[in-house]
């Protein structure tokens, strides 16, 4: 009778185990999947950011080459009072008339 108890013990111990070890490999198969859709997730974001910083670095190429034209722009604009520079756009195109003046050798000047 003992043995018979001692059997029925052992039985549901196992039929426990066996429960529990089901439980804890349906638990980790979940895990796994949610792992490799993490995977998945994670790699789809990193060629996103990829994508984003070569846009951000064409940008701002972009943008250098722009303050680039506007500071050569301004440049031509500059003015050195010291060389007496007028800028450009103060600049008046003015000729004034030549006189001609006959001198007394008939030439003109």
């Amino acid at each position: 009778m003992e043995q018979e108890e001692c059997l029925v013990k052992l039985e549901k111990t196992v039929v426990n185990l066996l429960a529990s070890y089901k439980e804890v490999k349906q638990e980790n198969n979940l895990l796994e999947n949610r792992l490799m859709q993490s995977k998945r997730d994670l790699a789809a974001l990193q060629e996103r950011l990829d994508l984003l910083y070569e846009e951000k670095s064409t940008v701002l190429k972009r943008v250098d080459a722009v303050i680039g034209s506007i500071e050569k722009w301004e440049e031509s604009f500059a003015v050195d009072p010291s060389k007496g520079d007028v800028p450009d756009s103060e600049k008046v195109i003015t000729q004034e008339p030549r006189q001609h003046v006959l001198t007394l050798d008939g030439g003109t000047s």
